[in-house]
């Protein structure tokens, strides 16, 4: 076989093949808890952000968990020359614990959105509190939903914007023109 038929067949097999390993938003959190965990959103992230902001960060949380790869190369740092993989996906302990506050919403007599922010509030302190965390995570993983949701903004380039009230834009590539400049004032 000549190097040309290797690499059709190899192009074949990778359409052929299915994404394996590929995560749907139903596998990641279930459509049943997507309210829970957007009411969630608007307990433990920043107001400012405003609601298409909060849904923005909602979304990105969620394509960041379809998108986890276990045993996935993990940076490693500088100077450790020791690889790391990541562990198991975090969100298979989600619908769990988003059950969990929505039964105790339950148990005060209404869903988890409906309620006002302090029971909300209230609910998440404790939910947080018997899980033993005691600081975020450096990223999710899986100690509680929200604070991996918390996590997983305000390490963010959006969080650092919020911040410093401008487009920063951390990790994006832009050129050098211009880059002495202050950054623009991000409007709200």
């Amino acid at each position: 076989m000549n190097r040309r038929e290797a690499l059709r067949r190899i192009g074949t097999a990778a359409v052929a093949v299915p994404l394996a390993g590929r995560v749907s938003a139903a596998d990641v959190v279930p459509a049943e808890h997507l309210p829970t965990l957007r009411a969630l959103a608007h307990v433990v992230l920043p107001q400012e952000l405003g609601p298409r902001g909060l849904e923005r960060t909602v979304e990105g949380f969620l394509a960041w968990l379809r998108g986890y790869r276990e045993g996935a190369e993990m940076d490693h740092g500088y100077g450790t020359p020791r690889v790391r993989r990541a562990g198991p996906p975090p969100a298979g302990r989600y619908p769990a614990q988003l059950a969990a506050l929505e039964r105790e919403a339950q148990s005060r007599g209404s869903a988890f959105p409906d309620l006002d922010a302090d029971a909300r509030r209230a609910i998440v302190a404790t939910a947080i509190d018997a899980a033993g965390i005691k600081e975020l995570p450096a990223r999710p993983d899986g100690g509680h939903v929200a604070t991996d949701l918390m996590s997983h903004f305000f390490r963010s380039a959006d969080a650092d914007d919020l911040c410093y009230q401008a487009e920063i834009g951390r990790e994006q590539c832009r050129s050098l023109e211009g880059s002495g400049e202050r950054p623009a004032r991000k409007e709200r």
